[in-house]
């Protein structure tokens, strides 16, 4: 059963945990990165989520509710993190490396393969309603990361201007 489910998984699917792998490996170490590529994440998990809320209201609410409590995760996850950020001449910020990214995506990753397995194999509400729940407490997490690590970006990058307009 479980070689049936690997061989009917999308090809696009094994190439997401790749890059979510490779994403979380790379944030274990300190890492500059470019402020416009803190988006990337959460657009994915994003799209991901509009897969599975198939526009019905009440699926639609039940997102928002979980992306509100993945900002508290986030706060919780990320908060520290971004704190210790700063940025260089370059225009980058430069994130300090944790294992807690890689764990939230590989969990995530893992909740939503399995929960898409369980919907496909024996749909029941319960799995679509976890599935969407989840899907927006995922977004919601990396959404408060990336808009948190954009808004230390631009208030360092302030300083730094302030302090360059000082110095002329």
């Amino acid at each position: 059963m479980l070689a049936s489910i690997i061989s009917h998984t999308p090809i696009w699917v094994w190439f997401v945990l790749y890059y979510l792998i490779r994403t979380g490996f790379r944030a274990m170490s300190d890492q500059a990165i470019k402020p416009q590529r803190l988006i990337i994440l959460p657009l994915l998990f994003l799209f991901l989520s509009i897969q599975s809320i198939r526009a019905e209201p009440t699926l639609i609410l039940l997102w928002i509710c979980g992306a509100a409590l993945g900002f508290v995760v986030g706060n919780l996850l990320f908060s520290a993190h971004i704190k210790g950020a700063y940025s260089g001449e370059d225009h980058r910020v430069y994130l300090r490396g944790t294992p807690n990214l890689l764990i939230l995506m590989v969990a995530s990753f893992v909740t939503h393969y399995a929960l898409d397995v369980l919907i496909a194999i024996h749909p029941q509400l319960l799995w679509t309603v976890l599935n969407v729940f989840m899907s927006g407490l995922i977004s919601g997490a990396f959404g408060y990361r990336a808009i948190q690590a954009l808004r230390q970006f631009q208030r360092l990058s302030a300083h730094a201007g302030c302090a360059v307009n000082r110095d002329e």
